[in-house]
């Protein structure tokens, strides 16, 4: 199974990433976010990154059962080869 790395966005200044989460999110096969995170974060990412669409501004998309899905399913989807 894939890793599962949870990165606060803070007050939404990428400068104020810490440096793992910088590095996960440079190294990141799938990056999943809302609408809330600032375009800037987009710069972190090495790939165009899967955009969730769950939460906007006071409205929620999806429940954090289904998010936890979300999260689970990339995970096993992209884990490791082995051999």
């Amino acid at each position: 199974m894939g890793r599962v790395f949870l990165v606060g966005a803070g007050p939404g200044d990428p400068e104020l990433l810490t440096r793992k989460a910088a590095r996960v999110l440079e190294q990141a096969d799938v990056v999943l976010f809302d609408s809330l995170v600032s375009a800037e974060f987009c710069n972190w990412f090495r790939q165009p990154p899967t955009r969730g669409r769950w939460k906007a501004r006071r409205l929620k998309l999806l429940t954090q059962d289904e998010i936890n899905s979300l999260l689970v399913a990339y995970a096993v989807a992209t884990r490791p080869s082995s051999g």
